[in-house]
């Protein structure tokens, strides 16, 4: 009986930190130059896409309203179909008219449910930048190294499905950090829910088993003392 409560435990400690262990896998491509979505950085969406696909994802142009999903667009910039100069190294629309133009600062997505994965397209990019939320650790994710010359366009999405207490994500917000630079946001994709893929919440089964084994530990040690 002590080795199978032992057994038990250490199965259920070990599932346990297979959820707790999860880290964001990132989707990320540059091409420099230009105005219109394509190369690395098309790839890129192209993968993130592939792998969210089915899984609940949510969508925003900067056309119309925001999503239900979708709570707030807030910080710096606003909507625009012109950053002024050039597209490429001033930011474009990826889709649409419209898009996201910020001189510099940050902006966050704040969503009314929990996801896992977050994407997007970020034009006229020339200086380094990052993705930063938390799930529920900090994180920080760094853009792929821009052509300071040419501008261009950036893909960068990641998947992350979080600790031990969420199914398939506990991210409220992510924030977009772009010191010093006029870019745009655009083509902003989401996965709110999880039915393929991915870590779910421990069964209550494994918690009883957890629960019964460390009773059983406890009790046999009471007895040997």
């Amino acid at each position: 009986m002590t080795n199978l409560l032992r057994f038990a435990v250490v199965s259920a400690l070990a599932s346990l930190a297979s959820y707790s262990s999860a880290a964001p896998t990132t989707f990320s491509g540059y091409t420099a130059g230009g105005s219109t979505v394509s190369g690395s950085a098309l790839n890129a969406s192209n993968s993130f896409d592939a792998a969210i696909a089915g899984n609940g994802p949510g969508f925003y142009g900067f056309e119309g309203a925001l999503p239900a999903d979708l709570l707030s667009v807030t910080g710096s910039g606003a909507t625009a179909s012109s950053c002024g100069g050039s597209a490429a190294l001033f930011g474009f629309a990826t889709e649409g008219t419209f898009f996201h133009c910020m001189a510099g600062g940050s902006v966050t997505f704040t969503f009314n449910i929990p996801i896992y994965a977050f994407g997007a397209y970020f034009t006229g990019v020339q200086l380094d930048q990052t993705l930063t939320f938390s799930d529920p650790a900090p994180q920080a994710l760094n853009f792929p190294s821009p052509s300071i010359s040419q501008g261009g366009i950036t893909f960068m999405g990641f998947t992350d499905y979080g600790g031990a207490t969420a199914p398939c994500g506990q991210i409220r917000s992510v924030t977009y950090n772009a010191p010093g630079d006029i870019v745009g946001v655009d083509s902003v994709r989401w996965a709110t829910s999880c039915t393929s893929g991915g870590p779910t919440v421990p069964e209550p089964a494994t918690l009883a088993l957890l629960a019964i084994g460390l009773a059983g530990i406890g009790a046999l040690g009471r007895r040997k003392a």
